[in-house]
């Protein structure tokens, strides 16, 4: 049955005059920093600040440097956009994800430094559902988000100078899982070295995109989010309603190997049980082998997980191409090789846009699991700013049955994904079933019938492309599924036999749609993803 969105929309537009205090023009010299793989180039407003002095003159950069003084445009007038986001369904505030891009010849607003959720680019984090930003007068397109269950909001919007311009406009919770939770286990704040969002911004940005349960994997720091679920408003308080408490954690490390002598790789950890005695609450040791971070792991807390990190990030920290692992066999001549580990983060967010990269990563674990190895397969953010580093996008989904309203307890996603009963996705919402068997269960095959029909179903928001699934038996693509263009609720619901060429296969399905998710994830030009964990079918002797 197909499932129609309601569209619930409220905009109104109220001038009120204000004052604008003026502008004196300064010279600047502009640091830009490239995203990966050709992303568009990102303007950094703190290196920016912090090379320019009082009167905005250019510091001394030494005399080998070849600096640019660049002369910026005279300043645009301002005016200020009053925004709120309302529930369609009972009017309330809701917690969302704001994204602002200039139409019209009006260029995308610079809202603050990538790391402050109050403005950060072209992003801002509503966790009460309303606020005020200041933007130079001009036309824009402002896009509410919730995440990937929600219908968005989009309108364009003129802000006039000296004038208050007010924006309401309403979401709609379209496609609620309440057998499933929402969970983002690779995130980073200020904890880490490399990230300068705090405890309560990252919680915040969390929330406001539907994430229910999430991992504080700071480098080499054992990491709690307490701080940030405290300060949560009512608003960000998750998507299940009152009762949820916004957002469930565990204490959590990312081991990140030592870059001076031998870096093989990163290696999150949790839960992780913190000692208050020790540095940084006691991490494994960064400077060890792997085999001894994994055993240190184990000794803190038993029934951790281990998950192997973008494993072929360049140009040092993957761990698969380190250790030089041949994944057809899961061997290495490499001594530094330790299969011991649980799960391996198939899409990190930082290869939204580079789907040849998420590519990559999908075959080497198809490849280990044709070899019977039952690594977890996980999504997720890998999220150190606010802006083009969107927390919650990847995520991936656990299978919690009947958590209704309130958010589960963080041993029941845990136990859930031990067990392989999970998908990771940017935006499709992809279930295959055989029977009563869903990812990481096993589906038993008589060798009279030798095949198993499997069912699959592609649910999506209507801002999300869907166009195609693929179907594979261990590392052989051997079916497809064509997605009709549609922004209905549900996509696809179709049924295929797998036949088995031997005793034991390893099926995973992938939906891809080619639409860019640009409207929600500004300038990175993500294409929808997601992808299942493997049901195992084994045939009967």
């Amino acid at each position: 049955m197909k499932v129609r969105a309601s569209s619930a929309a409220i905009v109104t537009a109220a001038f009120v005059a204000s004052g604008c205090a003026g502008q004196r023009a300064r010279v600047a010299e502009v640091h830009a920093t490239a995203a990966l793989d050709g992303a568009p180039a990102v303007v950094d407003g703190d290196a920016r600040d912090a090379h320019n002095d009082a009167d905005g003159a250019l510091r001394d950069a030494g005399p080998d440097a070849q600096s640019v003084l660049v002369a910026p445009p005279p300043p645009r007038p301002k005016g200020t956009l009053r925004f709120e986001v309302r529930n369609a369904r009972d009017a309330r505030p809701v917690a969302a994800h704001i994204a602002v891009r200039g139409l019209e010849g009006t260029p995308d607003p610079d809202l603050g430094p990538r790391h402050r959720a109050d403005g950060a680019l072209q992003s801002r984090i509503a966790a009460t559902g309303q606020g005020l930003i200041e933007l130079p007068a001009g036309v824009y397109r402002v896009t509410f988000d919730h995440g990937v269950e929600w219908s968005i909001f989009s309108a364009r919007v003129e802000i006039t100078a000296e004038r208050e311009t007010a924006l309401t406009g309403a979401i709609e919770h379209v496609l609620p899982m309440d057998d499933w939770t929402a969970c983002d286990f690779h995130v980073h704040a200020e904890r880490s070295f490399d990230s300068r969002v705090t405890i309560v911004d990252r919680v915040a940005s969390l929330a406001s995109v539907g994430i229910e349960f999430a991992t504080p994997t700071e480098h080499n720091v054992v990491g709690d989010y307490s701080e940030g679920v405290r300060a949560l408003p009512e608003p960000a308080r998750g998507s299940r309603g009152a009762r949820g408490p916004g957002l469930v954690w565990v204490n959590a490390v990312e081991v990140t190997t030592d870059r001076a002598t031998f870096p093989i790789g990163h290696f999150n950890v949790f839960p992780y049980r913190p000692n208050p005695r020790r540095e940084h609450g006691g991490p494994p040791d960064f400077l060890a082998d792997p085999s001894e971070i994994f055993r240190q792991a184990r000794a803190n807390t038993r029934d951790t997980i281990i998950q192997v990190n973008h494993p072929r990030m360049e140009p040092n920290i993957g761990y698969f191409t380190r250790s030089e692992v041949d994944p057809r066999t899961n061997r290495s001549s490499s001594p530094r090789y330790d299969p011991s580990y649980h799960a391996i983060e198939v899409f990190n967010g930082f290869y939204l846009g580079v789907p040849a990269e998420v590519d990559r990563v999908m075959r080497d674990w198809l490849a280990l699991l044709s070899t019977g190895a039952r690594y977890i397969g996980t999504a997720n953010s890998d999220s150190h700013q606010i802006a083009y580093e969107a927390a919650g996008y990847p995520r991936t989904y656990v299978l919690t049955p009947r958590a209704g309203d309130a958010s589960p307890p963080a041993d029941t996603v845990l136990r859930a994904l031990r067990a392989g009963h999970a998908f990771g996705t940017s935006g499709p919402l992809l279930f295959v079933t055989s029977g009563r068997a869903g990812p990481g269960d096993t589906v038993r095959i008589s060798r009279t019938q030798n095949s198993a029909r499997v069912r699959v179903i592609v649910r999506a928001a209507p801002w999300v492309d869907v166009d195609i699934v693929e179907l594979y038996r261990d590392t052989e693509l051997v079916a497809t599924v064509a997605v009709p263009p549609s922004t209905e609720l549900e996509r696809a619901d179709a049924e295929v036999d797998i036949s088995m060429v031997r005793d034991r296969h390893a099926l995973v399905a992938i939906a891809r749609g080619d639409r860019s998710l640009g409207d929600v994830l500004p300038r990175l030009e993500a294409k929808p993803f997601a992808f299942t964990n493997p049901l195992w079918l084994v045939r009967r002797n």
